[in-house]
């Protein structure tokens, strides 16, 4: 399988169940949902509970939800959907990705950067091959003037949930090795300079960023797909 395709893969299985504790009507035409885990919802994520959308309006990490309350929640658990996914180069994603599609049908965005090497092993060998990757977990952030800070509670907090979810589900596949990464969060995505920071945009949209950097080596599969 190609490691675009296996990356894939992998992001569709980020669909995790969210339980709700407890319902409040705020009586200001919010309501709040209290909650163990909020992933990777963020500020403006429109999610889906019980066929009704909802625009969050602010969340608390892994304690709350609040949420407009014109149909008040009475389900007591709904399904997160899997963030955005896309491969390629830079150019790619500004002109076949994000300029296509609207902010509300492209964040979170998963992007796998284009090309790296797959080291592969020979016939005799029970591995496969060795999966040299670079992923971005990319948001979009409301106001360019926020300080760090908010731009870390706001954006950045969440997109940690969403690699750490990434990694547990990669990890879980049977067909990986145990392996390492490194993570780098990336505040206003951009060309990087030493003791300056992101100093300019890669990506036409104003974006927040956490970088997944690693080889992942895999198995042979043993799966006949004839």
């Amino acid at each position: 399988m190609l490691t675009v395709d296996f990356i894939e893969d992998i992001v569709d299985l980020m669909t995790p169940t969210i339980t709700i504790d407890s319902v409040v009507d705020n009586g200001d035409g919010t309501q709040t949902l209290t909650t163990c885990d909020t992933y990777w919802i963020r500020k403006y994520l429109d999610i889906t509970i019980d066929s009704v959308e909802y625009a969050v309006s602010s969340f608390v990490k892994d304690t709350s939800i609040t949420i407009p309350s014109a149909t008040l929640v009475t389900v007591d658990s709904f399904v997160l959907t899997a963030p955005y996914y896309f491969h390629g180069s830079p150019m790619q994603v500004n002109n076949e990705f994000l300029i296509q599609k609207q902010d509300a049908n492209k964040y979170p965005l998963i992007y796998l950067v284009e090309s790296l090497t797959d080291s592969h092993y020979d016939e005799e060998s029970s591995l496969d091959k060795d999966m040299n990757l670079r992923i971005f977990f990319l948001d979009s952030f409301a106001n360019k003037n926020d300080e760090v800070d908010a731009h870390y509670s706001s954006v950045i907090v969440p997109l940690n949930a969403s690699l750490d979810y990434f990694v547990d589900m990669l990890k879980s596949d049977s067909t990986t090795l145990p392996f390492s990464y490194d993570v780098i969060n990336r505040v206003k995505v951009g060309i990087y300079s030493t003791n300056q920071g992101n100093t300019s945009q890669i990506f036409e949209d104003p974006l927040d960023g956490v970088e997944f950097v690693s080889t992942v080596t895999t198995l042979k599969s043993t799966n006949c797909k004839c």
